[in-house]
């Protein structure tokens, strides 16, 4: 118990750290009412989970649950959590981010674990929209001990008719081909995705997909002038 209180108390000092002490970057929120803000995003420079200064890149996992922002002409930034608003996005080193407020489902013994509100990461944007979710657990090896904590990615899809739904193996989707038809994929397409492809490999098979439909918008345009 006193080495969990031990660990809150130093996350809770670390985001207030990363609060004073980040990066300021060019940014935006979206508002539940829809309406963009444009400002500045704090980036910490602090991992909660190791204590370690992040030098190159970025902790995407501290913006999942809590994004501090400054509206433009204004002088202090305020913490927005993901019932605050409904996205937010930033450009770092001539990369763009952006977050999109969802409701993620858990499994969970205790009921109110079950659904959280939460920004997640769009990475890929399509016919489908793609977001990961970044959880970091403690490794235990042999000793029995924790001696280092490990980054696990979940990924989900999501479109605004069907909503969002993790990509992984499960009884309502045995395979990528159940998931694609769920979403409304096209089955010329969808029949030819192996029965054994992966669930890990989810971008590339919506990358595919999205050159397969242009190429096959091409050849009914050609079609259709010839007639």
């Amino acid at each position: 118990m006193i080495k969990i209180r031990f660990f809150i108390i130093s996350v809770v000092l670390t985001l207030g750290i990363n609060a004073v002490y980040a990066r300021k970057v060019p940014g935006f929120i979206i508002k539940n009412s829809n309406d963009t803000v444009l400002g500045e995003v704090s980036i910490p420079f602090f991992d909660p989970f190791s204590g370690g200064i992040i030098i190159n890149g970025i902790d995407l996992k501290s913006f999942q649950s809590v994004l501090y922002f400054r509206e433009k002409n204004t002088e202090r930034f305020r913490a927005f959590t993901p019932e605050d608003i409904a996205g937010f996005g930033f450009t770092y080193r001539s990369t763009d981010y952006k977050f999109k407020t969802l409701l993620v489902e858990y499994k969970s013994l205790v009921s109110s674990e079950r659904q959280k509100l939460r920004f997640l990461n769009l990475i890929y944007q399509g016919h489908l929209a793609l977001y990961k979710e970044i959880t970091t657990k403690e490794s235990y090896f042999s000793t029995g001990t924790s001696n280092k904590y490990i980054d696990y990615y979940d990924y989900y899809l999501y479109d605004d008719r069907h909503g969002l739904k993790r990509v992984i193996k499960s009884n309502e989707f045995k395979t990528l081909g159940d998931l694609f038809r769920y979403y409304g994929i096209n089955q010329n397409f969808i029949d030819i995705v192996p029965a054994s492809a992966r669930f890990k490999d989810i971008m590339y098979f919506l990358e595919t997909y999205d050159i397969w439909k242009r190429r096959s918008r091409k050849k009914t345009d050609i079609i259709s002038l010839r007639d």
